[in-house]
């Protein structure tokens, strides 16, 4: 089967890209329309700056001197947080928690024990029948 060729409409009759005649920050037409109506140079510098607001976090380094088994015991069991609730805490990933938990040999709560103190704490809604 033949791929049929698509005709494409020269660059200079689309303009810089299809909906912006030039970048919605910068305004310059010299680079080229990357996505969001951004050219490569302002899409990248907004896209590390929004990764940048959501890396306001520790080295995982300090993570781990910071976090004993016994810390994880005293606010796991003891004070009855969730790993959420912990890794927010410490600014870390809850999947992170949990792989410290497991090298620790921290025992987890079962789902009813779970689902019971987030109920009892008002972190969910109570079903209705």
């Amino acid at each position: 089967m033949r791929h049929q060729r698509c005709e494409s409409k020269p660059m200079s009759k689309i303009g810089w890209s299809l909906k912006y005649d030039k970048c919605t920050d910068c305004g310059t037409t010299d680079m080229p329309h990357i996505g969001h109506g951004l050219c490569r140079h302002c899409y990248h510098r907004q896209r590390y700056i929004k990764l940048s607001a959501n890396r306001e976090r520790t080295d995982k380094g300090d993570i781990i001197r910071q976090i004993t088994r016994e810390y994880l015991i005293r606010e796991y069991k003891e004070k009855g947080k969730s790993l959420q609730d912990i890794a927010n805490d410490v600014k870390c990933t809850r999947q992170y928690m949990h792989s410290l938990m497991k090298s620790f040999g921290v025992k987890r709560r079962s789902r009813s024990e779970a689902r019971s103190l987030a109920l009892s704490a008002g972190k969910l809604g109570k079903r209705t029948a």
